[in-house]
């Protein structure tokens, strides 16, 4: 594998910790801060889903314009900011807001996420597949515990920081991974000067 294909798992790893920590823990956090029920709050996580199939269906044609790995960052900044929202509010709605914006931003990571790496195979794109789905069930298996090992210790809204945590780890995996696959523009206009 070449040695951008790390990077793109990393940002795999990362984002699949957001999606699992946010669909696992929300609710709580959605009781403690935002005072709601526990039905209320189960519930209230469909707007993070109603999120995310909504930004399947926008990001999709923007791909068709875009990097996806200009994209992943716009994604997650866009869950990040929802996830601000949800995070600080203590208005049952405005949390509910929070977390279909956050929903919107995480509907795009997965499926980029396994573009760049089916990507950065160099011509491998089962082996590729292969270590994608274990860097995500790593993070489905690790992420959880983790959150709610801190959970014990200080809470689950603080635990929750964790999350923007996560997103900070896919964004530096994601700029480095863009930097590295950016057209040499020096070597280009040198080329451009020869002829």
């Amino acid at each position: 594998m070449p040695g951008t294909f790390p990077l793109a798992l990393t940002s795999l790893f990362a984002t699949g910790s957001i999606e699992i920590c946010l669909t696992l823990w929300g609710s709580d956090v959605l009781r403690d801060h935002a005072r709601v029920s526990a039905g209320v709050a189960t519930a209230a996580l469909s707007t993070l889903i109603a999120g995310m199939v909504a930004g399947r269906l926008v990001g999709g044609r923007l791909l068709l314009r875009f990097r996806p790995t200009r994209m992943l960052l716009v994604a997650l900044v866009v869950n990040v900011a929802g996830f601000a929202l949800f995070w600080s509010a203590t208005l049952p709605w405005l949390a509910m807001a929070g977390l279909a914006v956050a929903g919107l931003g995480m509907g795009l990571h997965y499926p980029l996420g396994i573009g760049l790496a089916l990507a950065h195979s160099d011509g491998q794109p089962d082996l590729a597949a292969a270590r994608a789905s274990f860097a995500v069930g790593i993070s489905f298996a690790v992420a959880p515990f983790a959150l709610g090992a801190l959970a014990d210790r200080v809470g689950p809204h603080p635990a929750f920081l964790l999350v923007p945590l996560f997103a900070a780890v896919s964004a530096v995996a994601i700029l480095r991974l863009d930097r590295l696959t950016l057209p040499d523009l020096g070597t280009a206009d040198v080329a451009a000067e020869g002829r």
